[in-house]
């Protein structure tokens, strides 16, 4: 056996490929990797950061990150900013409990560039190190350890802080990653007032605007504040204020957990603003919100709306951001529509300090491990959401029961005069009313049990729409996995193969993306029929209606072979809730669909061709394909509930639009052959003036 030498000893080295994977791969996203920047300025106790783009539309543009924090001093370059995976920042530093954890997400950062020239002031020095990072010295390098940095110092005036200039961006940053970034960095400090010590500013257009619109403060039109506070025992307790500040609800900590168990997790507070944007006869609108304007506030929750998270003063990405429902308030509003609020309805924060380390952020900087610190907070979130939708549920159901006690009440009295007033008459006319007011009776009887049982139906629907809406919110989280991991691969295929990515080899990952980007949008649709906005009646056009359930639907109909002509009209305005026109729209393209793939007939074609037109009574909305048309079944049984003539078919799809058009007071027709050769359906809606 031969032993090595001092000299000959091997030590664990790693190839300068690796920068590319923890840098480029692990935060792909410019937004999220410069987020990453201004959060090392927090931690170097800075006051301001800001972040100017020069050229980023286009590939090879520039951005400069300067703070005024307490800078590095060339130990802290050597042995702190240059080594991965470990920061030195940790504990309370000016006052701060340190955001930053293992230094990849600086990396991240830095590689958005070919190159990155850093200029830090140590504070008390008067001096400035510069140091220079190109990154084409080291992916030409066969080891990291192989390539030699130099620092260089020179006197300076400046005032203490750090310069990080990235030169030759690899990927151009689109309008919507700059409006997600100036988002982020306005939200980041917390304006709604918890932690006010720390500015995060990006010089772009529109950002000023944006931030003027996020600092407006319209949270006294809120219908509703929830309090919940949680100890450093684990203990927590609620309080529900109304209009004006009074307190109409509160629960203990044995009401909110359920079991009197305790939260494991650290010291919470969280808050939360519900707005009710739709106002109605038995519920107008609060008087702050018809004040301020249902415009004004509603385009303001679609800045700072959702429930954000602010650990240690910053706000932690994904949380609050539009589509991240962390609480799931989407998917519960979905079982209970009236009592509860939506991502789109509400704006929160959850804080905490987490001086102990418990919540342990992931390596891409999104977000928390779901340890069993974020598991237990996000349970006491959840938990005083429910007491809160508890308490309005059940204030609902004791309106609703007092109002259907007062109308039976109408109805006794109402009849009891009757029959005095018909005892009061002659005996011939008596004879005579008496038989039409008992006919009366029998006929508003018999339309009570059918609206009952149209009631049970809809119930019935209502049900299976609930779920469909819990398992389609579920479903979206894998299909946008799915894409990510898509792009990567791709990424990752196309850098290994340089000149040799064909497009024969890229053909398949389109298909791939085209798959799950459908998937993905289907998986939307139920939550967005059920979101409020949707259901509001409002002037819409039945044209932009029917385009957003086409694009729905786009690759399942590319899929069945069908090909979409749509022509709609400018003026086809009317009085009805988007949703409604939308559940309009997808029953008659899955109707049509369905009867392509029960057909037969051999058949080149499948043609579906939708057109709005405007009338002299109002509004047409026409569908007709080239199918096998209605086949045993006539043009008025095909709207009846249950009437199908289709294996597998439900009966159910043509019977809820005719219910819906008839509710929205208009009128539906079916013509088979029609003029495509196939069905044609119509529907006759009133115009809006």
């Amino acid at each position: 056996m031969t032993t090595a030498s001092s000299n000959d000893r091997a030590r664990l080295r790693f190839a300068s490929s690796i920068l590319a994977r923890l840098g480029e791969e692990l935060i792909p996203d410019a937004d999220q990797g410069l987020l990453e920047l201004a959060r090392n300025s927090y931690d170097a106790g800075a006051s301001r950061c800001v972040i100017e783009l020069s050229g980023v539309e286009q590939p090879q543009g520039s951005v400069l990150v300067s703070d005024d924090g307490e800078g590095m001093t060339q130990d802290d370059l050597v042995n702190g900013f240059l080594v991965l995976g470990r920061s030195r920042k940790s504990g309370r530093r000016h006052g701060r409990l340190t955001v930053g954890e293992k230094g990849l997400g600086r990396l991240a950062a830095l590689r958005l560039g070919e190159q990155v020239i850093v200029r830090t002031r140590p504070a008390g020095q008067r001096i400035e190190h510069t140091l220079v990072l190109d990154w084409k010295r080291f992916d030409e390098a066969d080891v990291v350890e192989d390539v030699i940095l130099d620092i260089t110092t020179q006197a300076t005036n400046r005032a203490s802080g750090t310069d990080l200039q990235i030169d030759r961006l690899r990927q151009p940053m689109n309008r919507s990653q700059q409006e997600s970034l100036a988002r982020s960095l306005l939200l980041l400090g917390d304006p709604f007032g918890a932690h006010g010590d720390f500015d995060a500013i990006l010089h772009a257009e529109g950002f000023f605007d944006l931030a003027e619109l996020v600092r407006s403060s319209y949270l006294a039109a809120a219908d509703f504040k929830l309090t919940a506070t949680l100890d450093a025992e684990g203990r927590a307790e609620a309080q529900l204020e109304g209009l004006n500040g009074q307190v109409i609800a509160s629960a203990s900590h044995e009401q909110l957990s359920h079991d009197s168990s305790r939260y494991l997790t650290p010291p919470a507070r969280f808050e939360l603003y519900v707005f009710r944007l739709g106002g109605g006869p038995t519920r107008p609108l609060n008087v702050h919100l018809r004040q301020v304007g249902v415009r004004k506030v509603g385009n303001w929750l679609k800045v700072v709306g959702g429930v954000h998270l602010y650990h240690r003063g910053l706000r932690v990405r994904p949380f609050g951001d539009p589509g991240y429902d962390w609480l799931q308030l989407d998917v519960r509003r979905a079982r209970s529509p009236e009592d509860r609020p939506s991502t789109n309805t509400v704006v929160g924060r959850v804080i905490t300090d987490d001086d102990r380390d418990s919540l342990i952020p992931k390596t891409d900087r999104l977000g928390f491990i779901e340890n069993e610190a974020f598991t237990e907070l996000k349970r006491f979130a959840v938990d005083a959401t429910e007491f809160m939708a508890g308490w309005r549920t059940e204030d609902s159901r004791k309106r609703r029961v007092a109002e259907k006690r007062r109308t039976e009440t109408i109805v006794q009295t109402a009849r009891a005069e009757l029959d005095t007033a018909i005892k009061a008459l002659p005996a011939a006319a008596r004879a005579q009313i008496e038989p039409v007011a008992r006919k009366l009776e029998r006929a508003t009887e018999s339309r009570d049990e059918a609206r009952l049982r149209d009631i049970q139906l809809y119930r019935t629907l209502s049900t299976i729409g609930a779920a469909t809406a819990v398992f389609a919110h579920e479903s979206e989280k894998p299909t946008e996995l799915l894409q990510s991991l898509l792009r990567s691969a791709r990424r990752r295929v196309k850098r290994e193969l340089g000149d040799a990515f064909s497009p024969k080899i890229e053909e398949p990952f389109d298909q791939l993306d085209r798959v799950a980007g459908g998937l993905r949008s289907l998986t939307r649709m139920p939550l967005r029929l059920l979101r409020a906005d949707r259901r509001r009646l409002t002037n819409t056009s039945i044209g932009a209606s029917v385009s957003d359930t086409i694009n729905t639907f786009e690759f399942f109909l590319e899929r069945a072979g069908v090909s979409v002509e749509a022509r709609f009209s400018d003026d086809d305005h009317v009085r009805a809730p988007a949703a409604a026109l939308e559940v309009v729209a997808a029953n008659m393209i899955v109707n049509a669909v369905a009867a392509f793939i029960s057909d037969t007939r051999v058949q080149k074609t499948r043609t579906l061709r939708l057109s709005t037109a405007r009338t002299d009574s109002g509004v047409t909305f026409e569908v007709s394909d080239d199918g096998p048309g209605l086949q045993g079944i006539s043009t008025d049984d095909v709207w009846k509930l249950g009437e199908t003539r289709r294996e597998g078919g439900s009966g159910l799809g043509l019977a809820i639009v005719r219910d819906t058009v008839t509710d929205l007071g208009g009128t539906t027709e079916a013509i088979s052959p029609g003029p495509l050769g196939g069905a044609t359906f119509l529907v006759h809606l009133p115009a809006t003036r």
